[in-house]
């Protein structure tokens, strides 16, 4: 018979995050202050990264922390910042293909309209149609 090797579980992570994942601010000049320092502080501005350095698991916590009236104003903020960064690739005009998938996600739309017009910008003619009934 055939020897089976038992599947080690995998090894927990060197790393331990303390208390990092209780992202609870008791007032919302405190986390306006680690806002403030996480825009300071940034190399590149992305939401999960704004997450993050609130304490948060992920984006979804984040959102759901919004709730929190007195918070409200202060995430707004701190996303509309977020926006902006991205609003300021597509301005620069070179790989903002990034950008503006984020700011899809972030609810912004692409639309395109045609409008059509006859003659010097007049109404379009009418059209005449023909009914040719066969046998």
């Amino acid at each position: 018979m055939a020897k089976t090797k038992k599947k080690k579980p995998p090894k927990k992570p060197k790393w331990q995050f303390k208390n990092q994942w209780k992202a609870k601010y008791k007032t919302p000049e405190a986390m306006l202050k680690a806002v403030e320092k996480y825009f300071d502080d940034a190399e590149k501005i992305t939401m999960c990264g704004l997450a993050l350095a609130l304490g948060f698991k992920n984006r979804s916590s984040l959102f759901d922390y919004k709730r929190k009236l007195e918070f409200e104003e202060i995430i707004a903020y701190a996303c509309l910042r977020v926006e902006e960064a991205y609003e300021e690739i597509l301005h620069d005009g070179k790989k903002c293909g990034g950008a503006i998938f984020a700011l899809k996600n972030m609810g912004w739309t692409d639309s395109q309209s045609m409008e059509l017009s006859g003659k010097d910008g007049g109404p379009l003619p009418p059209i005449e149609v023909t009914i040719i009934r066969g046998n």
